[in-house]
C-alpha cells in the first residue's frame, strides 16, 4: 500500500482499526489466505469484520533530529516491518502475518523499545546525550559515566508488555522473554507446512491441534521408495548390458529379500528403485552448517527413503537419521600383505658358521692330521711291540697311519672320541691342543646354531596393532573421513591416539578415498603399507587375493544398518523383516554367496599355521642333514664295494682261483648274518693251473704288488682299529 499509516505495530497485532488509512484497492482485496511457509511466523488469531489488509509503509524520508524520540523509533519499526502484511479472510475471520521470522522478531523488539521509551515520557528538551560506547574495564568505571536514563530504560523495557507480530511480548527481571506461545508446523504429504500445534511457556506442554502425517511418513499413491547407495563391491555395482543397466550386489539382494518378506507377511507391495548418492560417498556434515553430503545428506533432505551400503551406525549419523537393526556385525581390523614364502634352506645347519670359517676349519683339520702323523712317526714311544709275549721282537709296530690320524682328529671335533690314542709326549700334546680347539669350535657352533634357529623362527612381520605402533618401517592409513578415520581421531586410547598422530602427520598422505584404493595400495607396497578397514571388507578381499591377510583381532565392535529419515513410517516393518531373515539364516547365506561364491576366481583358503611352542625344527630346515647322511652313506658303500672287490682279487691271486669264484665265495661268506666266522681261503672248484705265467705278466703283477704294498704301508689299510 502507498498510504502512510500513523499507527504502531501493536495496533496491527491487536486487530484494531488503523487511523487515517485508505481502503485497499480491489486488486488487493482479501480473497487470499496465506499458506504456511517454512520461514513464516504465524501470529495470533483475531476476528475482524471490516478490515481486509493492512500494510506498513516506510516514511518517505529518514527523520532528522528534530523529530521526537518516539518518531525516530517508529521509523525504524516501519523500516524493519516493511513487507509484512496482515491478511484476513471473510469466511472464517482469521488472519495471518506473512513475513520472515527474523523480520517479525526484529519488528517486535523495536516496537517494544518504542513502547518503553513512550513510557519514560521524555521530551527532546530534557533528553541528555548518551555517553560513548561502553568500553570500560570494570563495572565501577562504567557506572561513573553511565547514561543516567539507562537504568530507567531497562526497567521500562521489563515492565512494558505489548502485542507484536510474534504474539505477546513480556520480559522477566533477567531480561528473558516470558509468557509466549510457539506455533509449530509439519511437512505434509504435499510438501507444504501444515499447522500442527503449539507450545505454551506457562505450561511447558506441546498441544497438538491436528493429526498431520509427516512427509517422511507418507508416500504418494503410486510413488516408489527411493533407495540411495554407493558403488563398491560386493555391496552394490552397476553392470551395463544390451538390455540396459543392471544393479547387483549384496545390498540389492538384501532389499529384495526385505520387501519380499514384507509382501508375504503383510500383503503389502512396494516398488523401489536404486540410485547412487552424489559424489558416491557415505556423507559428512558440512562444516558450519546442518547440511550433510552423500547418502546421509540425501536422507536428511528427504530426497531418499532408504540408504544402504557398508554404512556404519555411529552416534553422529544416528543424530540426524534413523537406522534399522543391524544386518551385519563387524569391527575394525588391519589388512596386510602376506610375506613372500621363503625357499626352504636345506643346509641351514651350515649357517651358524660363515663360509671362510668352514674353509679354515677343513684346512686346519687336514694340517693337524698330517702334523700328528709326523709327530707319531718321530716319537719312539709310539713304536710298540706287536707281540707283547716276545720280549725281543725283531720288528716294532706304529699304528699311526694317515688314516688313523685323520680318524682321531675327526672323532675329536665330532665330540665322539676315538679308540686309539697317542703314547708319546709330543703326539699327545698335539692331540690335546686339537681337543681344546675342537671344544671351542663345537661350543661356538652349538651356541650360534641355537641363536640362528631362534632368529629364523622370529618373524619380522607385525602381528597386532601394538607392534605396528612401535615400528616405523611400515606405514598405515584408512579411508579419509570414514568411520574408521573418526574412530582413531576421537579415541582416547594411548595406542590408538599414537596411531592417529602418525597417520595424520604422514607425508605423503596415507589416507585413501575408498577401501578399494587402500587394498590396491597394500598389494603394491610389498609389505611396506597396512590399511585399517572393516573386517567384512577384509574378509571379502582376502578371499580373492591370496597374497592378502588380516592381522590381529578386531579393534572395536560395530554394525551396518539401513539408514532412513527420522521417524520413518516403515522402520518397524524393515526391522521385523531383518530380524526374521537373521533367524532363518538367510543373511548368513547371502553373505556366503557374495563373499565366497560370486565373482571369485581364486577361492583363497587361509590355512592356519600351527606353530610348535617347543620351537622344534621343521623338515625343510633339516633336510640338508639327511642329504649329507645319504651322500656319506653312498660314498661309504662305494668304498666298501671297492675294498671288497680288491680283497676278492687278492684271494684269487693267492689261492690260484678265478676272480668270480673268489668273489662268489667271499660274498656268501661275508653276507651270511648267522655265520660269525669264515674260512681264510675259499674252496677250490678246480685244480690250480700248472702253466707258468708269462714274464711280461709277472713283471706287471710285481709292479702292481709293489705299488699296493707301498700305499698299504703308508695308509695302513690292514690295520684298522
Amino acid at each position: 500500500s502507498d498510504s502512510e499509516c500513523e499507527y504502531s505495530t501493536a495496533s496491527i497485532s491487536t486487530g484494531q482499526k488503523a487511523k487515517s488509512c485508505r481502503k485497499p484497492s480491489a486488486e488487493s482485496n482479501g480473497k487470499r489466505k496465506m499458506q504456511p511457509h517454512a520461514t513464516s511466523a504465524r501470529a495470533s488469531k483475531k476476528t475482524s469484520t471490516d478490515i481486509d489488509i493492512f500494510g506498513i509503509s516506510k516514511h518517505r524520508n529518514i527523520p532528522n533530529k528534530e523529530h521526537s524520540l518516539d518518531q525516530l523509533t517508529s521509523f525504524f519499526v516501519n523500516r524493519v516491518a516493511n513487507g509484512c502484511e496482515r491478511r484476513a479472510t471473510t469466511t472464517d475471520g482469521e488472519f495471518y502475518i506473512d513475513c520472515k521470522l527474523e523480520t517479525a522478531l526484529a519488528a517486535d523488539a523495536l516496537s517494544h523499545l518504542e513502547k518503553a521509551i513512550r513510557r519514560l515520557q521524555v521530551t527532546n528538551e530534557n533528553l541528555p546525550d548518551p555517553p560513548p560506547l561502553c568500553q570500560k574495564d570494570t563495572r565501577s568505571e562504567y557506572e561513573e559515566i553511565a547514561w543516567p536514563l539507562g537504568y530507567d530504560l531497562r526497567e521500562a523495557l521489563i515492565k512494558t508488555t505489548t502485542k507484536g507480530f510474534s504474539g505477546h511480548i513480556e520480559f522477566d527481571t533477567e531480561g528473558r522473554r516470558t509468557n509466549f506461545v510457539l506455533h509449530y508446523s509439519k511437512l505434509g504429504k504435499e510438501s507444504q507446512f501444515v499447522y500442527a500445534g503449539d507450545w505454551d511457556y506457562k505450561t511447558n506442554i506441546i498441544n497438538k491441534k491436528d493429526h498431520v502425517e509427516d512427509r517422511s511418513l507418507a508416500l504418494k499413491p503410486g510413488s516408489k521408495i527411493r533407495v540411495v547407495t554407493k558403488t563398491g563391491s560386493p555391496y552394490f555395482s552397476v553392470v551395463d548390458t544390451p538390455e540396459g543397466k543392471i544393479y547387483r550386489g549384496y545390498c540389492v539382494d538384501l532389499i529384495d529379500m526385505i520387501f519380499k518378506y514384507i509382501k508375504e507377511s503383510t500383503k503389502e507391495h512396494f516398488e523401489y528403485e536404486f540410485y547412487v548418492a552424489p559424489g558416491n560417498e557415505y556423507g559428512n556434515q558440512i562444516e558450519g552448517t546442518n547440511k550433510w553430503t552423500g547418502i546421509i545428506g540425501e536422507l536428511v533432505d528427504y530426497k531418499a527413503h532408504l540408504g544402504i551400503c557398508d554404512l556404519t551406525i555411529t552416534s553422529e549419523r544416528n543424530a540426524v537419521v534413523d537406522f534399522s537393526i543391524p544386518f551385519m556385525d563387524l569391527g575394525i581390523s588391519l589388512l596386510f600383505r602376506e610375506e613372500d614364502p621363503e625357499a626352504p634352506d636345506r643346509f641351514s645347519f651350515i649357517k651358524p658358521l660363515s663360509l671362510d670359517v668352514w674353509l679354515y676349519l677343513a684346512t686346519t683339520y687336514v694340517i693337524v692330521s698330517f702334523v700328528l702323523l709326523v709327530c707319531a712317526r718321530m716319537s719312539q714311544d709310539d713304536w710298540v711291540n706287536p707281540h707283547p709275549c716276545n720280549q725281543n721282537p725283531e720288528n716294532l709296530e706304529n699304528i699311526w697311519s694317515l688314516y688313523n690320524c685323520m680318524w682321531l682328529t675327526m672323532g675329536s671335533i665330532m665330540t665322539q672320541g676315538c679308540d686309539i690314542l697317542p703314547r708319546a709326549a709330543g703326539s699327545r700334546w698335539i692331540a690335546g691342543v686339537w681337543w681344546f680347539f675342537a671344544l671351542i669350535v663345537t661350543a661356538s657352533y652349538t651356541a650360534n646354531m641355537s641363536t640362528f634357529l631362534s632368529n629364523s623362527r622370529r618373524s619380522n612381520v607385525i602381528n597386532d596393532v601394538k607392534e605396528l605402533s612401535e615400528q616405523n618401517k611400515i606405514s598405515y592409513g584408512a579411508v579419509y573421513n570414514g568411520s574408521t578415520y573418526r574412530f582413531f581421531q576421537t579415541s582416547n586410547d594411548t595406542v590408538y591416539s599414537k596411531i592417529w598422530s602418525v597417520m595424520n602427520a604422514a607425508k605423503p598422505t596415507v589416507f585413501t578415498t575408498s577401501n578399494l584404493e587402500g587394498k590396491d595400495r597394500v598389494t603394491r607396497s610389498n609389505g611396506k603399507y597396512a590399511f585399517f578397514m572393516e573386517s567384512t571388507s577384509i574378509e571379502y578381499y582376502i578371499k580373492r587375493n591370496c597374497t592378502l591377510k588380516m592381522l590381529g583381532s578386531k579393534l572395536d565392535s560395530k554394525e551396518y544398518g539401513i539408514a532412513m529419515p527420522k521417524n520413518y513410517g516403515f522402520k518397524g516393518k524393515i526391522d521385523h523383516a531383518i530380524l526374521s531373515l537373521q533367524e532363518l539364516g538367510e543373511l548368513e547365506k547371502l553373505k556366503k554367496k557374495w563373499w565366497e561364491d560370486e565373482d571369485n576366481q581364486e577361492h583363497c583358503e587361509k590355512i592356519i599355521k600351527e606353530e610348535d611352542d617347543s620351537g622344534s625344527l621343521q623338515m625343510k630346515n633339516t633336510s640338508g642333514i639327511f642329504l649329507v647322511l645319504g651322500t656319506g652313506g653312498i660314498l661309504g658303500t662305494i668304498v666298501a664295494i671297492i675294498d671288497f672287490m680288491f680283497h676278492a682279487r687278492q684271494i684269487s691271486v693267492k689261492e690260484k682261483v678265478t676272480f668270480m669264484e673268489a668273489l662268489s665265495s667271499e660274498w656268501h661268506a661275508s653276507l651270511n648274518p648267522r655265520a660269525l666266522h669264515k674260512p681264510t681261503a675259499p674252496p677250490r672248484s678246480a685244480p690250480p693251473s700248472t702253466a707258468s705265467p708269462s714274464p711280461q705278466r709277472e713283471r706287471s703283477q710285481s709292479r702292481a704288488v709293489s705299488v699296493l704294498r707301498a700305499a698299504s704301508s703308508f695308509i695302513n689299510f690292514d690295520e684298522i682299529y
